[in-house]
């Protein structure tokens, strides 16, 4: 449903005023927690062990937005949920969802153009590898 409006949005040309570096689209990722607690949880909460000894459960994901310079609003894509079985760390788990939201939504938006900004966590080898190989995507990726 959120692809359809972002769809849509750019077929009638409201996403125009986004167009930014070298003609494509500006998608920024970050995670962020949905949810978490130390007293409730379910078998899709990732798992924290914090300094105190107790566990922290979590539902977190990865939430691309088309941002750009002079916009005060952003167009938010699908998400990708962390999955508990993604890693035991939170790097982990955030890069392996970003790589399947790349391998899940690439080929989707690859006619559009878009350029990844990241923190330093997406800035590694093995990542820009999966942006460049996510089904033929014209994507840079921006730090």
């Amino acid at each position: 449903m959120l692809a359809e409006v972002g769809d849509r949005l750019y077929e009638q040309g409201c996403l125009a005023p986004f167009i930014s570096i070298g003609g494509t689209l500006l998608v920024a990722l970050d995670c962020t927690d949905s949810f978490s607690s130390e007293k409730i949880s379910c078998p899709c909460c990732t798992r924290q062990l914090l300094k105190n000894g107790k566990t922290l459960y979590r539902h977190t994901l990865v939430t691309p937005v088309i941002v750009a310079p002079g916009q005060n609003r952003v167009v938010p894509l699908p998400p990708e949920f962390v999955s508990a079985q993604d890693g035991q760390e939170k790097q982990d788990c955030e890069l392996a969802a970003a790589k399947r939201w790349l391998t899940r939504w690439g080929s989707h938006y690859s006619p559009r153009g878009i350029t990844l900004m990241g923190d330093d966590l997406y800035c590694h080898q093995p990542f820009c590898e999966a942006v460049r190989q996510a089904n033929g995507l014209p994507v840079r990726l921006q730090t």
